[in-house]
């Protein structure tokens, strides 16, 4: 695994893959899949329960796109899939949303 030092380089780790590198941004096709995946969570809380099982099921299979997309990146990256999990979802909770954006 790779760990980035103050000076932004890059260190082997014991895995050999690399750590994800902050100053590379994620796709957006990735960003946008985490968010579909939390919304769908987030609507389950407002259900019914006879409303429940269906969203869980579109929950399920939104989170399930999104691990896939994730360790497809991180395959052909050579990235360790844990740490670019780490940075989309660190990047899904403070970059605005497009709509959100001023200006």
């Amino acid at each position: 695994m790779w760990r980035t030092g103050g000076s932004g380089r890059r260190v082997r780790g014991p895995s050999g893959l690399r750590s994800y590198d902050p100053h590379v941004n994620l796709p957006d096709s990735l960003i946008a899949l985490q968010r579909a995946a939390d919304d769908a969570g987030r609507r389950i809380e407002h259900l019914d329960d006879s409303e429940r099982p269906a969203q869980r099921e579109s929950w399920f299979r939104a989170a399930a796109a999104v691990q896939a997309a994730v360790t497809a990146y991180a395959d052909a990256h050579g990235l360790d899939h844990f740490e670019v999990e780490k940075q989309l979802r660190q990047t899904v909770r403070h970059l605005p949303r497009r709509e959100e954006w001023s200006g």
